[in-house]
């Protein structure tokens, strides 16, 4: 079994959509899912010795459900086409995440289109502390792997409420995400060496995260009262 057997049961998921399809394959998805769950153990033991947050948190506990919710979009399909893994994923609001697809696997991480009040709590710390973020995404490592925030993402068009729309670091204020990303080949999922590949990307990717959970913090929220 290895990643390749993943990427080739999702790849036949996506085609074949169904209910009645996953029931046929059990057994075949019983067997990479338990592949992929031994994967993100190795891995959450990797990235644990950078963050004592990490101690303890069961693999479980860092992978999304193969289920779309469907109850507001019944559209969507029944399942969903990728493997995750998100170590912060029930623990804090911005985490380093992980997805492999036959149609478009990526790293990155941060905090992705929050509700407003988190966005606001976010926006009040970076107009006061938006030194240590520019630091943050101009810092080599950061930029070597991911570039540079995401720009994909839509922003504001103007300053948000609140805001003068001549601050220093309006253009992070603007913004309704604050992630990075960077799209994984093929060859970058399957070679062998995923598991390094992710240390690397979390260990570029951590300042920003801490920078996002302090924000979001009971000390980072009062900082900014």
């Amino acid at each position: 079994m290895n990643i390749n057997d993943i990427l080739a049961f999702l790849k036949d998921l996506s085609a074949n959509n169904s209910k009645e399809w996953m029931d046929k394959e059990k057994s075949r998805y019983l067997a990479v899912r338990d592949f992929w769950m031994d994967q993100v153990a190795e891995m959450l033991d990797r990235l644990s010795i950078y963050d004592e947050l990490l101690h303890g948190i069961q693999p479980k506990d860092t992978v999304h459900r193969i289920y779309n919710n469907r109850r507001f979009q019944p559209d969507k399909p029944v399942y969903k086409d990728n493997f995750t893994f998100t170590p912060y994923l029930k623990i804090a609001h911005a985490s380093f995440h992980l997805s492999i697809s036959p149609g478009r696997s990526f790293v990155g991480g941060g905090l992705y289109r929050p509700p407003a009040d988190l966005l606001a709590n976010v926006r009040r710390f970076v107009a006061q502390n938006g030194k240590e973020l520019q630091e943050i995404v101009t810092e080599n490592r950061f930029v070597n792997f991911y570039g540079c925030l995401d720009s994909s993402e839509e922003t504001l068009r103007t300053a948000p409420k609140g805001f003068p729309k001549d601050h220093e670091y309006i253009e992070f204020l603007k913004m309704k995400s604050f992630i990075s990303l960077k799209t994984l080949s093929t060859n970058e999922v399957t070679a062998g060496g995923l598991i390094d590949l992710v240390e690397e990307s979390y260990l570029a990717n951590k300042p920003l995260i801490d920078y996002l959970n302090e924000a979001l913090s009971d000390e980072g929220i009062n900082r900014t009262v």
